[in-house]
């Protein structure tokens, strides 16, 4: 068989295998967990070094769906795919590898929570590598983004070893993803792509922080004009329905995390004018996160005028 046929048949079991994990119990799952594991280190293995990029992206897909099905249990397979793992996140010549093992990570971050914390320093860095590198396609740059806000949901109190650096990156993203010419369109696209994986990074981190000790939130309060800086962004620009859910979503949880102190800067035109919109939206996710951010607004506004009548 020569190497191209290989290939291919290859990513059809990957995809094979993606197909039968979504259609089985999950009860049934650990039965063949092994096997399946088994079967997508040899194809990885067989990938290592090689320009086979294509496959190694269906192989990591394929483990994504794994840890969905497997959850905390996938922990059994940690130490021997880690290998495969870091090569895809240090793969920065194949921005879809790449975008794939940014994606397994997030998946373990879900499954396995803080018990991914002896591994995640190394991460971490490989994620810092990453938005730092020339070399990658500027959209896989998002995905990390995003990925920090799911880390600080998986450690909670953890995540300060990681706060200072995480922020200074969001303030440098936030910095660039400014819209030139409303005429170039993909760069609007990567724009928005940028301010939601901010959004995203930003919601993570008060969720997560919120969860543990006041003190930890107490950090959070240096960034508040950032993150109220980057919804009022959103709310002044034309900005897609997904991108005002998430920014409501954010909205809401500063109210709740941070009350009557914030109260004067949520409570403005731009802000009510976006999530007038949102509720209006046919995205039933971005609806309910504006009717949400709403209620929270409207509550700490009734709080107020209680405690000064």
């Amino acid at each position: 068989m020569v190497e191209s046929q290989l290939r291919d048949l290859e990513s059809l079991v990957c995809a094979t295998l993606q197909s039968v994990l979504r259609k089985m119990r999950p009860e049934d799952t650990p039965y063949i967990g092994d096997a399946i594991m088994q079967g997508l280190l040899q194809i990885m293995q067989r990938c290592a070094g090689k320009e086979c990029g294509g496959v190694m992206e269906d192989a990591l897909m394929a483990v994504s769906t794994l840890i969905g099905a497997l959850g905390c249990q996938f922990a059994t397979y940690l130490d021997v795919f880690k290998p495969f793992l870091v090569a895809g996140l240090q793969n920065h010549e194949e921005g879809q590898v790449c975008s794939a093992a940014i994606g397994v990570l997030v998946d373990l971050c879900r499954a396995l929570e803080a018990s991914l914390m002896p591994h995640l320093d190394e991460f971490m860095g490989l994620l810092f590598q990453i938005v730092q590198s020339d070399k990658i396609d500027r959209l896989v740059k998002p995905a990390v983004l995003s990925c920090f806000g799911d880390v600080a949901l998986a450690i909670g109190p953890n995540f300060t070893r990681y706060y200072e650096y995480v922020m200074a990156v969001l303030v440098m993203a936030l910095s660039t993803a400014k819209v030139e010419d409303p005429e170039d369109y993909d760069n609007v696209e990567y724009v928005e792509q940028l301010r939601e994986s901010c959004v995203e990074a930003y919601t993570g981190i008060v969720q997560g922080m919120r969860t543990t000790q006041n003190n930890e939130l107490q950090q959070l309060r240096d960034q508040i004009q950032n993150m109220l800086g980057l919804i009022e962004l959103i709310a002044t620009s034309n900005s897609p329905n997904s991108l005002i859910g998430a920014a409501s979503g954010l909205l809401g949880d500063l109210v709740m995390s941070f009350g009557e102190q914030i109260l004067p800067y949520v409570d403005n035109q731009n802000i009510s004018a976006m999530l007038t919109k949102g509720r209006r939206s046919k995205a039933a996710k971005t609806k309910s996160l504006a009717l949400w951010a709403t209620q929270e607004i409207r509550k700490l506004k009734t709080v107020k005028m209680e405690n000064h009548n």
